[in-house]
Protein backbone atom coordinates (compact mmCIF):
# COMPACT_ATOMS: atom_id res chain seq x y z
CA UNK A 1 0.00 0.00 0.00
CA UNK A 2 1.26 3.47 -0.93
CA UNK A 3 0.83 5.31 2.37
CA UNK A 4 1.62 8.78 0.93
CA UNK A 5 -0.97 8.54 -1.84
CA UNK A 6 -3.59 7.24 0.58
CA UNK A 7 -2.93 10.09 2.97
CA UNK A 8 -3.06 12.75 0.21
CA UNK A 9 -6.39 11.37 -1.04
CA UNK A 10 -7.80 11.45 2.49
CA UNK A 11 -6.67 15.05 3.04
CA UNK A 12 -8.04 16.17 -0.37
CA UNK A 13 -11.45 14.62 0.31
CA UNK A 14 -13.87 17.34 1.57
CA UNK A 15 -15.14 16.71 5.03
CA UNK A 16 -18.88 16.43 5.53
CA UNK A 17 -19.99 19.25 7.76
CA UNK A 18 -21.78 18.18 10.87
CA UNK A 19 -25.19 19.89 11.14
CA UNK A 20 -25.58 22.45 13.87
CA UNK A 21 -27.82 21.61 16.86
CA UNK A 22 -30.54 23.95 15.54
CA UNK A 23 -30.50 22.27 12.13
CA UNK A 24 -30.60 18.85 13.76
CA UNK A 25 -33.56 19.92 15.88
CA UNK A 26 -35.36 21.31 12.79
CA UNK A 27 -34.81 18.07 10.84
CA UNK A 28 -36.01 16.02 13.77
CA UNK A 29 -39.15 18.11 14.13
CA UNK A 30 -39.76 17.87 10.39
CA UNK A 31 -39.49 14.10 10.58
CA UNK A 32 -41.94 13.98 13.48
CA UNK A 33 -44.42 16.18 11.60
CA UNK A 34 -44.10 13.99 8.52
CA UNK A 35 -44.71 10.84 10.57
CA UNK A 36 -47.77 12.46 12.15
CA UNK A 37 -49.17 13.41 8.78
CA UNK A 38 -48.53 9.91 7.47
CA UNK A 39 -50.47 8.50 10.40
CA UNK A 40 -53.40 10.88 9.74
CA UNK A 41 -53.37 10.04 6.04
CA UNK A 42 -53.45 6.28 6.66
CA UNK A 43 -56.40 6.69 9.04
CA UNK A 44 -58.28 8.79 6.44
CA UNK A 45 -57.64 6.22 3.69
CA UNK A 46 -57.60 2.71 5.22
CA UNK A 47 -58.11 0.84 1.96
CA UNK A 48 -55.37 2.74 0.15
CA UNK A 49 -53.11 2.36 3.21
CA UNK A 50 -53.63 -1.39 3.31
CA UNK A 51 -52.73 -1.54 -0.39
CA UNK A 52 -49.46 0.30 0.35
CA UNK A 53 -50.45 3.26 -1.81
CA UNK A 54 -50.25 5.93 0.93
CA UNK A 55 -46.63 5.15 1.80
CA UNK A 56 -45.79 4.86 -1.89
CA UNK A 57 -47.37 8.26 -2.50
CA UNK A 58 -45.32 9.77 0.35
CA UNK A 59 -42.14 8.42 -1.26
CA UNK A 60 -43.18 9.88 -4.63
CA UNK A 61 -43.99 13.27 -3.08
CA UNK A 62 -40.69 13.34 -1.17
CA UNK A 63 -38.87 12.63 -4.42
CA UNK A 64 -40.63 15.60 -6.05
CA UNK A 65 -40.77 18.17 -3.24
CA UNK A 66 -38.58 16.97 -0.38
CA UNK A 67 -39.72 16.51 3.22
CA UNK A 68 -40.91 20.12 3.64
CA UNK A 69 -43.62 20.27 0.97
CA UNK A 70 -44.51 16.60 0.62
CA UNK A 71 -46.31 16.51 3.99
CA UNK A 72 -48.81 19.26 3.11
CA UNK A 73 -50.02 17.31 0.05
CA UNK A 74 -50.17 13.85 1.64
CA UNK A 75 -53.65 14.02 3.21
CA UNK A 76 -55.22 15.21 -0.06
CA UNK A 77 -53.40 12.45 -1.94
CA UNK A 78 -54.57 9.78 0.50
CA UNK A 79 -58.22 10.85 0.25
CA UNK A 80 -57.98 10.94 -3.55
CA UNK A 81 -56.49 7.42 -3.60
CA UNK A 82 -59.22 6.20 -1.28
CA UNK A 83 -61.87 7.69 -3.59
CA UNK A 84 -60.36 5.67 -6.44
CA UNK A 85 -60.92 2.45 -4.55
CA UNK A 86 -64.58 3.37 -4.00
CA UNK A 87 -65.17 4.28 -7.66
CA UNK A 88 -66.08 1.34 -9.85
CA UNK A 89 -63.89 0.67 -12.85
CA UNK A 90 -60.91 2.67 -11.57
CA UNK A 91 -57.49 1.22 -12.30
CA UNK A 92 -55.42 1.76 -9.08
CA UNK A 93 -52.12 2.10 -10.92
CA UNK A 94 -53.46 4.65 -13.42
CA UNK A 95 -55.32 6.54 -10.70
CA UNK A 96 -52.14 6.77 -8.61
CA UNK A 97 -50.42 8.49 -11.54
CA UNK A 98 -53.39 10.84 -12.07
CA UNK A 99 -53.35 11.92 -8.41
CA UNK A 100 -49.61 12.59 -8.47
CA UNK A 101 -49.89 14.56 -11.72
CA UNK A 102 -52.76 16.63 -10.30
CA UNK A 103 -50.68 17.54 -7.23
CA UNK A 104 -47.73 18.49 -9.45
CA UNK A 105 -50.00 20.80 -11.49
CA UNK A 106 -51.36 22.41 -8.31
CA UNK A 107 -47.84 22.95 -6.97
CA UNK A 108 -46.77 24.51 -10.28
CA UNK A 109 -49.81 26.80 -10.30
CA UNK A 110 -49.14 28.03 -6.76
CA UNK A 111 -45.36 28.24 -6.67
CA UNK A 112 -44.16 29.29 -10.12
CA UNK A 113 -44.80 32.11 -12.54
CA UNK A 114 -48.25 31.73 -14.05
CA UNK A 115 -48.74 33.02 -17.60
CA UNK A 116 -51.07 36.01 -17.33
CA UNK A 117 -52.45 35.67 -20.85
CA UNK A 118 -54.10 32.28 -20.65
CA UNK A 119 -53.36 30.86 -17.18
CA UNK A 120 -54.80 31.98 -13.88
CA UNK A 121 -53.66 31.36 -10.34
CA UNK A 122 -56.09 29.41 -8.18
CA UNK A 123 -57.60 31.48 -5.38
CA UNK A 124 -57.50 28.57 -2.93
CA UNK A 125 -53.95 28.09 -1.62
CA UNK A 126 -54.77 25.08 0.59
CA UNK A 127 -55.03 21.91 -1.45
CA UNK A 128 -57.17 20.31 1.28
CA UNK A 129 -59.94 22.75 0.36
CA UNK A 130 -60.49 20.63 -2.76
CA UNK A 131 -61.27 17.03 -3.49
CA UNK A 132 -59.91 15.16 -6.52
CA UNK A 133 -62.72 16.12 -8.90
CA UNK A 134 -63.08 19.78 -7.83
CA UNK A 135 -59.31 20.38 -8.08
CA UNK A 136 -59.27 18.76 -11.50
CA UNK A 137 -62.04 21.11 -12.70
CA UNK A 138 -60.39 24.17 -11.14
CA UNK A 139 -57.04 23.46 -12.77
CA UNK A 140 -58.77 22.77 -16.09
CA UNK A 141 -60.39 26.22 -16.02
CA UNK A 142 -57.28 28.01 -14.74
CA UNK A 143 -54.94 26.44 -17.28
CA UNK A 144 -56.73 28.08 -20.19
CA UNK A 145 -57.67 24.73 -21.71
CA UNK A 146 -61.35 25.26 -20.95
CA UNK A 147 -61.26 28.64 -22.68
CA UNK A 148 -59.37 27.17 -25.64
CA UNK A 149 -61.85 24.29 -25.96
CA UNK A 150 -64.78 26.75 -25.96
CA UNK A 151 -63.15 29.34 -28.22
CA UNK A 152 -61.57 27.33 -31.00
CA UNK A 153 -62.87 25.36 -33.98
CA UNK A 154 -61.97 21.85 -35.03
CA UNK A 155 -60.67 21.95 -38.60
CA UNK A 156 -58.97 18.67 -39.52
CA UNK A 157 -57.73 15.52 -37.80
CA UNK A 158 -56.72 12.73 -40.12
CA UNK A 159 -53.66 11.17 -41.76
CA UNK A 160 -51.41 12.22 -38.86
CA UNK A 161 -52.38 15.88 -39.28
CA UNK A 162 -54.16 17.95 -36.62
CA UNK A 163 -55.55 21.41 -37.42
CA UNK A 164 -57.47 23.79 -35.16
CA UNK A 165 -58.55 27.40 -35.52
CA UNK A 166 -58.33 29.69 -32.43
CA UNK A 167 -60.98 32.41 -32.19
CA UNK A 168 -59.53 34.51 -29.35
CA UNK A 169 -56.09 35.70 -28.27
CA UNK A 170 -56.28 33.60 -25.11
CA UNK A 171 -57.09 30.44 -27.08
CA UNK A 172 -54.36 31.21 -29.61
CA UNK A 173 -51.76 31.64 -26.86
CA UNK A 174 -52.74 28.40 -25.14
CA UNK A 175 -52.74 26.35 -28.34
CA UNK A 176 -49.73 27.87 -30.08
CA UNK A 177 -46.98 28.61 -27.60
CA UNK A 178 -44.37 31.35 -27.96
CA UNK A 179 -43.23 30.89 -31.56
CA UNK A 180 -45.65 32.99 -33.57
CA UNK A 181 -46.61 36.63 -33.16
CA UNK A 182 -50.30 35.63 -32.86
CA UNK A 183 -49.64 33.12 -30.04
CA UNK A 184 -46.78 34.47 -27.96
CA UNK A 185 -47.30 35.80 -24.46
CA UNK A 186 -43.96 37.25 -23.40
CA UNK A 187 -43.91 39.83 -26.20
CA UNK A 188 -46.61 41.81 -27.95
CA UNK A 189 -49.32 39.58 -29.41
CA UNK A 190 -50.86 40.51 -32.77
CA UNK A 191 -53.79 38.08 -32.91
CA UNK A 192 -56.43 40.71 -32.09
CA UNK A 193 -55.11 43.35 -34.48
CA UNK A 194 -54.74 40.88 -37.37
CA UNK A 195 -58.18 39.32 -36.91
CA UNK A 196 -60.16 42.45 -36.00
CA UNK A 197 -58.37 45.19 -37.93
CA UNK A 198 -57.21 43.19 -40.96
CA UNK A 199 -59.86 40.45 -41.02
CA UNK A 200 -57.35 37.57 -41.10
CA UNK A 201 -58.04 33.99 -39.98
CA UNK A 202 -55.44 31.52 -38.72
CA UNK A 203 -55.32 27.73 -38.52
CA UNK A 204 -52.70 25.98 -36.34
CA UNK A 205 -51.45 22.73 -37.92
CA UNK A 206 -49.29 19.92 -36.53
CA UNK A 207 -47.70 17.14 -38.67
CA UNK A 208 -46.97 13.91 -36.75
CA UNK A 209 -44.74 12.67 -39.58
CA UNK A 210 -42.27 15.54 -39.10
CA UNK A 211 -39.92 15.42 -36.12
CA UNK A 212 -40.78 17.72 -33.18
CA UNK A 213 -38.42 20.69 -33.17
CA UNK A 214 -38.34 20.81 -36.95
CA UNK A 215 -39.39 24.06 -38.64
CA UNK A 216 -42.35 22.29 -40.23
CA UNK A 217 -43.59 20.10 -37.37
CA UNK A 218 -46.00 22.88 -36.42
CA UNK A 219 -47.11 25.64 -38.79
CA UNK A 220 -49.78 28.35 -39.07
CA UNK A 221 -51.99 28.76 -42.16
CA UNK A 222 -53.19 32.32 -42.87
CA UNK A 223 -56.42 33.09 -44.72
CA UNK A 224 -57.90 36.40 -45.84
CA UNK A 225 -61.04 37.62 -44.15
CA UNK A 226 -64.72 38.13 -45.04
CA UNK A 227 -66.14 37.18 -48.40
CA UNK A 228 -64.47 34.35 -50.28
CA UNK A 229 -61.41 33.53 -48.12
CA UNK A 230 -58.05 33.01 -49.78
CA UNK A 231 -55.10 31.00 -48.53
CA UNK A 232 -52.48 33.76 -48.44
CA UNK A 233 -49.42 32.12 -46.87
CA UNK A 234 -48.21 29.90 -44.07
CA UNK A 235 -45.72 30.49 -41.27
CA UNK A 236 -43.08 27.99 -40.20
CA UNK A 237 -41.86 27.46 -36.63
CA UNK A 238 -39.39 30.33 -37.07
CA UNK A 239 -42.33 32.71 -37.58
CA UNK A 240 -41.26 33.32 -41.20
CA UNK A 241 -43.77 33.58 -44.03
CA UNK A 242 -43.76 30.81 -46.66
CA UNK A 243 -45.37 30.65 -50.09
CA UNK A 244 -48.47 28.53 -50.64
CA UNK A 245 -46.82 25.97 -52.95
CA UNK A 246 -44.06 25.27 -50.40
CA UNK A 247 -46.62 23.67 -48.09
CA UNK A 248 -46.82 20.72 -50.50
CA UNK A 249 -43.10 20.13 -49.90
CA UNK A 250 -43.66 20.10 -46.14
CA UNK A 251 -46.52 17.63 -46.56
CA UNK A 252 -44.25 15.42 -48.66
CA UNK A 253 -41.81 15.32 -45.73
CA UNK A 254 -44.72 14.41 -43.46
CA UNK A 255 -45.75 11.55 -45.75
CA UNK A 256 -42.20 10.18 -45.77
CA UNK A 257 -42.09 10.37 -41.98
CA UNK A 258 -45.35 8.39 -41.66
CA UNK A 259 -43.68 5.28 -43.11
CA UNK A 260 -43.81 3.18 -46.28
CA UNK A 261 -47.24 1.69 -45.56
CA UNK A 262 -48.91 5.09 -45.11
CA UNK A 263 -51.98 5.56 -47.30
CA UNK A 264 -53.93 8.82 -46.80
CA UNK A 265 -57.67 8.60 -46.30
CA UNK A 266 -59.05 11.73 -47.91
CA UNK A 267 -62.07 13.40 -46.31
CA UNK A 268 -63.02 15.61 -49.26
CA UNK A 269 -65.45 13.62 -51.45
CA UNK A 270 -64.56 15.60 -54.57
CA UNK A 271 -60.93 14.53 -54.22
CA UNK A 272 -62.00 10.90 -53.79
CA UNK A 273 -64.00 11.15 -57.01
CA UNK A 274 -60.86 11.97 -59.00
CA UNK A 275 -59.67 8.40 -58.58
CA UNK A 276 -56.19 7.03 -57.91
CA UNK A 277 -52.96 8.06 -59.60
CA UNK A 278 -52.59 11.59 -58.26
CA UNK A 279 -49.63 12.91 -56.34
CA UNK A 280 -50.18 11.92 -52.70
CA UNK A 281 -48.76 15.19 -51.34
CA UNK A 282 -51.03 17.26 -53.64
CA UNK A 283 -54.10 15.29 -52.58
CA UNK A 284 -53.27 15.62 -48.89
CA UNK A 285 -52.57 19.34 -49.30
CA UNK A 286 -55.94 19.87 -50.98
CA UNK A 287 -57.71 17.82 -48.31
CA UNK A 288 -56.24 20.00 -45.54
CA UNK A 289 -56.67 23.23 -47.51
CA UNK A 290 -60.34 22.58 -48.32
CA UNK A 291 -61.16 21.76 -44.69
CA UNK A 292 -59.48 24.95 -43.48
CA UNK A 293 -61.10 27.00 -46.25
CA UNK A 294 -64.56 25.74 -45.32
CA UNK A 295 -64.00 26.49 -41.63
CA UNK A 296 -63.09 30.11 -42.41
CA UNK A 297 -65.82 30.52 -45.03
CA UNK A 298 -68.58 29.25 -42.72
CA UNK A 299 -67.44 31.42 -39.80
CA UNK A 300 -65.54 34.40 -41.24
CA UNK A 301 -63.98 37.12 -39.09
CA UNK A 302 -66.12 40.20 -38.62
CA UNK A 303 -65.80 42.63 -41.50
CA UNK A 304 -63.13 45.07 -40.26
CA UNK A 305 -64.44 47.88 -42.48
CA UNK A 306 -67.84 47.80 -40.78
CA UNK A 307 -66.34 47.60 -37.29
CA UNK A 308 -63.76 50.33 -37.80
CA UNK A 309 -66.29 52.54 -39.61
CA UNK A 310 -68.59 52.31 -36.60
CA UNK A 311 -65.75 53.15 -34.21
CA UNK A 312 -64.58 56.04 -36.40
CA UNK A 313 -68.16 57.37 -36.59
CA UNK A 314 -68.43 57.32 -32.79
CA UNK A 315 -65.13 59.19 -32.39
CA UNK A 316 -66.15 61.74 -35.05
CA UNK A 317 -69.57 62.30 -33.42
CA UNK A 318 -67.97 63.06 -30.06
CA UNK A 319 -65.46 65.36 -31.77
CA UNK A 320 -68.19 67.27 -33.61
CA UNK A 321 -70.16 67.59 -30.37
CA UNK A 322 -67.28 69.31 -28.58
CA UNK A 323 -66.06 71.51 -31.45
CA UNK A 324 -67.73 74.17 -33.54
CA UNK A 325 -65.30 75.63 -36.06
CA UNK A 326 -63.68 72.49 -37.51
CA UNK A 327 -64.84 70.80 -40.73
CA UNK A 328 -63.88 67.12 -40.56
CA UNK A 329 -63.62 64.69 -43.50
CA UNK A 330 -62.72 60.99 -43.17
CA UNK A 331 -63.17 57.70 -45.03
CA UNK A 332 -62.62 54.08 -44.02
CA UNK A 333 -61.42 51.80 -46.80
CA UNK A 334 -59.20 48.84 -47.60
CA UNK A 335 -55.71 49.76 -48.76
CA UNK A 336 -53.63 47.94 -51.38
CA UNK A 337 -51.90 45.84 -48.75
CA UNK A 338 -55.24 44.41 -47.61
CA UNK A 339 -55.38 46.39 -44.36
CA UNK A 340 -58.21 48.70 -43.33
CA UNK A 341 -57.14 52.33 -43.30
CA UNK A 342 -58.77 55.58 -42.26
CA UNK A 343 -58.10 58.58 -44.48
CA UNK A 344 -58.72 61.92 -42.77
CA UNK A 345 -58.34 65.67 -43.07
CA UNK A 346 -59.85 68.72 -41.38
CA UNK A 347 -60.08 72.51 -41.74
CA UNK A 348 -60.38 75.15 -39.06
CA UNK A 349 -62.82 77.87 -40.13
CA UNK A 350 -62.70 81.17 -38.22
CA UNK A 351 -64.81 84.30 -38.67
CA UNK A 352 -63.45 87.52 -37.24
CA UNK A 353 -65.93 90.33 -36.57
CA UNK A 354 -65.63 93.22 -34.14
CA UNK A 355 -68.11 96.09 -34.30
CA UNK A 356 -65.40 98.45 -33.04
CA UNK A 357 -63.52 98.01 -36.34
CA UNK A 358 -66.60 97.97 -38.59
CA UNK A 359 -66.24 101.55 -39.84
CA UNK A 360 -62.49 101.25 -40.28
CA UNK A 361 -62.76 98.11 -42.45
CA UNK A 362 -65.44 99.49 -44.76
CA UNK A 363 -64.18 100.01 -48.29
CA UNK A 364 -60.85 98.22 -47.83
CA UNK A 365 -59.63 96.73 -51.10
CA UNK A 366 -58.34 93.23 -51.84
CA UNK A 367 -54.73 94.35 -51.43
CA UNK A 368 -55.43 95.32 -47.80
CA UNK A 369 -56.84 91.88 -46.99
CA UNK A 370 -54.11 90.10 -48.95
CA UNK A 371 -51.42 91.90 -46.95
CA UNK A 372 -53.32 91.23 -43.70
CA UNK A 373 -53.43 87.53 -44.54
CA UNK A 374 -49.68 87.50 -45.27
CA UNK A 375 -48.97 89.13 -41.92
CA UNK A 376 -51.15 86.56 -40.16
CA UNK A 377 -49.32 83.72 -41.91
CA UNK A 378 -45.99 85.21 -40.82
CA UNK A 379 -47.25 85.53 -37.23
CA UNK A 380 -48.32 81.88 -37.19
CA UNK A 381 -44.92 80.68 -38.38
CA UNK A 382 -43.06 82.87 -35.92
CA UNK A 383 -45.16 81.64 -33.00
CA UNK A 384 -44.75 77.98 -33.90
CA UNK A 385 -48.26 77.12 -35.15
CA UNK A 386 -46.89 74.37 -37.37
CA UNK A 387 -50.06 72.30 -37.24
CA UNK A 388 -52.07 74.96 -39.12
CA UNK A 389 -51.67 76.22 -42.66
CA UNK A 390 -53.59 79.30 -43.87
CA UNK A 391 -55.38 78.18 -47.04
CA UNK A 392 -58.01 80.92 -47.55
CA UNK A 393 -58.43 84.51 -46.29
CA UNK A 394 -61.11 86.94 -47.50
CA UNK A 395 -63.70 89.53 -46.48
CA UNK A 396 -67.42 88.69 -46.40
CA UNK A 397 -70.17 91.10 -45.33
CA UNK A 398 -68.01 92.95 -42.81
CA UNK A 399 -66.39 89.79 -41.41
CA UNK A 400 -62.94 88.37 -42.16
CA UNK A 401 -63.19 84.69 -43.10
CA UNK A 402 -60.17 82.49 -42.46
CA UNK A 403 -59.70 78.83 -43.38
CA UNK A 404 -56.78 76.74 -42.13
CA UNK A 405 -55.88 73.18 -43.04
CA UNK A 406 -54.94 71.15 -39.98
CA UNK A 407 -51.75 69.14 -40.38
CA UNK A 408 -51.94 65.37 -39.96
CA UNK A 409 -48.15 64.95 -39.97
CA UNK A 410 -47.73 64.09 -36.27
CA UNK A 411 -50.67 61.65 -36.15
CA UNK A 412 -49.57 59.83 -39.31
CA UNK A 413 -45.93 59.70 -38.23
CA UNK A 414 -46.85 58.14 -34.88
CA UNK A 415 -49.65 55.79 -36.00
CA UNK A 416 -50.30 55.97 -39.74
CA UNK A 417 -53.62 56.27 -41.55
CA UNK A 418 -55.53 53.95 -39.24
CA UNK A 419 -58.02 54.22 -36.39
CA UNK A 420 -55.35 55.11 -33.84
CA UNK A 421 -53.97 57.76 -36.17
CA UNK A 422 -57.48 59.14 -36.71
CA UNK A 423 -58.10 59.41 -32.95
CA UNK A 424 -54.74 61.13 -32.48
CA UNK A 425 -55.56 63.54 -35.31
CA UNK A 426 -58.90 64.44 -33.71
CA UNK A 427 -57.09 65.40 -30.52
CA UNK A 428 -54.70 67.61 -32.53
CA UNK A 429 -57.61 69.23 -34.41
CA UNK A 430 -59.51 69.95 -31.20
CA UNK A 431 -56.40 71.50 -29.66
CA UNK A 432 -55.93 73.65 -32.78
CA UNK A 433 -59.44 75.07 -32.38
CA UNK A 434 -59.31 75.62 -28.63
CA UNK A 435 -55.70 76.79 -28.30
CA UNK A 436 -54.54 78.23 -31.62
CA UNK A 437 -57.96 79.59 -32.64
CA UNK A 438 -58.20 82.15 -29.79
CA UNK A 439 -54.58 83.18 -30.36
CA UNK A 440 -55.30 83.83 -34.03
CA UNK A 441 -58.38 85.89 -33.21
CA UNK A 442 -56.39 87.89 -30.67
CA UNK A 443 -53.60 88.46 -33.22
CA UNK A 444 -56.13 89.64 -35.81
CA UNK A 445 -57.51 92.17 -33.36
CA UNK A 446 -54.06 93.56 -32.63
CA UNK A 447 -53.02 93.73 -36.29
CA UNK A 448 -56.20 95.58 -37.30
CA UNK A 449 -55.89 97.92 -34.33
CA UNK A 450 -52.29 98.69 -35.35
CA UNK A 451 -53.35 99.49 -38.92
CA UNK A 452 -56.16 101.70 -37.64
CA UNK A 453 -53.71 103.58 -35.43
CA UNK A 454 -51.30 104.15 -38.35
CA UNK A 455 -54.16 105.70 -40.33
CA UNK A 456 -55.10 107.92 -37.39
CA UNK A 457 -58.35 106.11 -36.70
CA UNK A 458 -59.37 105.25 -33.14
CA UNK A 459 -61.90 102.45 -33.57
CA UNK A 460 -61.94 101.37 -29.95
CA UNK A 461 -64.53 102.38 -27.39
CA UNK A 462 -62.34 104.97 -25.64
CA UNK A 463 -64.59 105.34 -22.63
CA UNK A 464 -64.62 101.65 -21.80
CA UNK A 465 -60.94 101.18 -22.75
CA UNK A 466 -59.67 104.06 -20.64
CA UNK A 467 -61.88 103.20 -17.67
CA UNK A 468 -60.83 99.56 -17.79
CA UNK A 469 -57.08 100.16 -17.77
CA UNK A 470 -56.98 103.33 -15.65
CA UNK A 471 -58.86 101.45 -12.95
CA UNK A 472 -56.29 98.66 -13.21
CA UNK A 473 -53.37 101.06 -12.86
CA UNK A 474 -54.85 102.79 -9.80
CA UNK A 475 -55.32 99.50 -7.97
CA UNK A 476 -51.88 98.04 -8.66
CA UNK A 477 -50.03 97.41 -5.41
CA UNK A 478 -46.35 96.91 -4.85
CA UNK A 479 -45.07 93.63 -3.55
CA UNK A 480 -45.09 93.40 0.23
CA UNK A 481 -41.51 93.09 1.46
CA UNK A 482 -40.54 89.93 3.22
CA UNK A 483 -43.63 87.98 2.13
CA UNK A 484 -43.60 85.02 -0.29
CA UNK A 485 -45.25 85.74 -3.64
CA UNK A 486 -46.79 82.26 -3.57
CA UNK A 487 -48.90 83.20 -0.50
CA UNK A 488 -50.59 86.31 -1.90
CA UNK A 489 -54.00 86.91 -3.47
CA UNK A 490 -53.89 88.12 -7.07
CA UNK A 491 -56.23 89.45 -9.71
CA UNK A 492 -56.17 89.81 -13.48
CA UNK A 493 -58.60 90.98 -16.16
CA UNK A 494 -59.72 89.57 -19.49
CA UNK A 495 -62.43 89.77 -22.12
CA UNK A 496 -64.47 86.63 -22.79
CA UNK A 497 -66.21 85.79 -26.07
CA UNK A 498 -68.97 83.23 -25.70
CA UNK A 499 -72.11 81.79 -27.27
CA UNK A 500 -75.51 80.90 -25.90
CA UNK A 501 -77.28 77.56 -25.91
CA UNK A 502 -81.01 78.12 -25.95
CA UNK A 503 -82.36 74.57 -26.31
CA UNK A 504 -85.06 73.66 -23.80
CA UNK A 505 -83.04 71.01 -21.98
CA UNK A 506 -79.60 72.47 -22.61
CA UNK A 507 -79.96 76.20 -21.90
CA UNK A 508 -76.56 77.67 -21.08
CA UNK A 509 -75.40 81.25 -20.84
CA UNK A 510 -72.92 83.52 -19.08
CA UNK A 511 -74.10 82.57 -15.57
CA UNK A 512 -73.36 78.90 -16.28
CA UNK A 513 -69.92 79.76 -17.64
CA UNK A 514 -69.19 81.82 -14.54
CA UNK A 515 -70.28 78.96 -12.27
CA UNK A 516 -67.83 76.61 -14.04
CA UNK A 517 -65.11 79.28 -13.89
CA UNK A 518 -65.55 79.78 -10.13
CA UNK A 519 -65.21 76.02 -9.67
CA UNK A 520 -61.70 75.95 -11.22
CA UNK A 521 -58.80 75.23 -8.90
CA UNK A 522 -57.30 78.31 -7.17
CA UNK A 523 -60.05 80.66 -8.42
CA UNK A 524 -61.78 82.53 -5.56
CA UNK A 525 -63.91 85.44 -6.87
CA UNK A 526 -65.05 86.26 -10.42
CA UNK A 527 -66.60 89.67 -11.03
CA UNK A 528 -68.30 90.73 -14.27
CA UNK A 529 -67.12 94.21 -15.39
CA UNK A 530 -68.84 94.27 -18.81
CA UNK A 531 -71.90 92.03 -19.18
CA UNK A 532 -73.62 90.56 -22.24
CA UNK A 533 -72.51 92.79 -25.08
CA UNK A 534 -73.65 91.30 -28.37
CA UNK A 535 -71.05 91.64 -31.14
CA UNK A 536 -72.52 89.28 -33.77
CA UNK A 537 -75.30 86.76 -34.24
CA UNK A 538 -74.85 84.18 -31.50
CA UNK A 539 -71.68 85.82 -30.16
CA UNK A 540 -71.33 87.87 -26.99
CA UNK A 541 -68.49 89.36 -24.94
CA UNK A 542 -68.03 90.08 -21.26
CA UNK A 543 -65.24 91.71 -19.25
CA UNK A 544 -64.15 89.72 -16.19
CA UNK A 545 -62.08 90.39 -13.10
CA UNK A 546 -60.66 87.12 -11.71
CA UNK A 547 -59.19 86.74 -8.23
CA UNK A 548 -57.12 83.68 -7.36
CA UNK A 549 -54.67 82.27 -4.86
CA UNK A 550 -51.58 80.62 -6.39
CA UNK A 551 -50.98 78.16 -3.56
CA UNK A 552 -53.11 75.72 -1.64
CA UNK A 553 -52.19 73.64 1.45
CA UNK A 554 -49.34 71.34 0.52
CA UNK A 555 -48.83 72.92 -2.92
CA UNK A 556 -46.81 76.05 -3.73
CA UNK A 557 -47.07 77.65 -7.17
CA UNK A 558 -45.97 80.85 -8.83
CA UNK A 559 -48.84 83.29 -9.53
CA UNK A 560 -47.82 83.54 -13.19
CA UNK A 561 -48.00 79.76 -13.64
CA UNK A 562 -51.44 79.53 -12.01
CA UNK A 563 -52.72 82.43 -14.12
CA UNK A 564 -51.61 80.64 -17.30
CA UNK A 565 -53.33 77.42 -16.21
CA UNK A 566 -56.58 79.24 -15.35
CA UNK A 567 -56.58 80.86 -18.80
CA UNK A 568 -56.00 77.48 -20.43
CA UNK A 569 -58.84 75.89 -18.43
CA UNK A 570 -61.18 78.80 -19.27
CA UNK A 571 -60.71 78.15 -22.98
CA UNK A 572 -61.98 74.61 -22.49
CA UNK A 573 -65.24 75.58 -20.79
CA UNK A 574 -68.40 74.83 -22.77
CA UNK A 575 -69.68 77.75 -24.90
CA UNK A 576 -66.44 79.74 -24.45
CA UNK A 577 -65.24 80.82 -27.89
CA UNK A 578 -62.11 82.84 -27.13
CA UNK A 579 -60.26 85.00 -24.61
CA UNK A 580 -58.70 88.35 -25.47
CA UNK A 581 -57.49 91.53 -23.80
CA UNK A 582 -55.88 89.45 -21.06
CA UNK A 583 -54.04 91.86 -18.76
CA UNK A 584 -50.30 91.34 -19.03
CA UNK A 585 -49.51 91.90 -15.37
CA UNK A 586 -50.93 90.74 -12.07
CA UNK A 587 -52.51 92.83 -9.33
CA UNK A 588 -51.61 91.72 -5.84
CA UNK A 589 -54.41 92.36 -3.37
CA UNK A 590 -52.86 91.17 -0.11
Amino acid sequence: MNFNNTWRNYVAKPLKRKPSPLVEQYLANLQLILEGRLSDAMKAAPTAAEAGEVKAMLDALRAEFGDKDSGKYLLFAAKALEMGHKTAGTNPKEHFGEVLELILRFHLNQNRKVNKVYQEKLAGKDINGYDFNSLKKALYSASGKKHADENSEFVYKANGISAIRPLTTKASCYLGGEQWCITRTEKKNYFKSYTENDGKAFVLVKFDGIDPGSLHHQIVMQFSGPGEPEFEMWWNYDNKAQAEYDLTKAIQSHIEGMGEDFEPELQDKQLLARGPGHDMSDDLFMDLHNAAFEAVRSNPPADPIERITQMADEEAAEFNRTTGDVSLFYEVKMDRAGSVGVMFEANLNLEFYDERFEEFLKGKDSFFYSKLGEDLDTYMKQTGMRNLNLSDFYEKEGSIMMEFSISDEVAVMQNGYDLEGFISFLADAKDAEQTDGPDIMNAMEKMIAARAKIEGVEPLDNQFENTFYSSLEKQLLGEEKGRSRQRGIYKFYCMLSYGLTSEAEKARGLDDILADLRALNNVTIVTVVVRNQKIAEGRYIAGLSIKFIPSTPGEFNSPEGVKARIIKDMKRLANVQSLFKVSAGLERLE
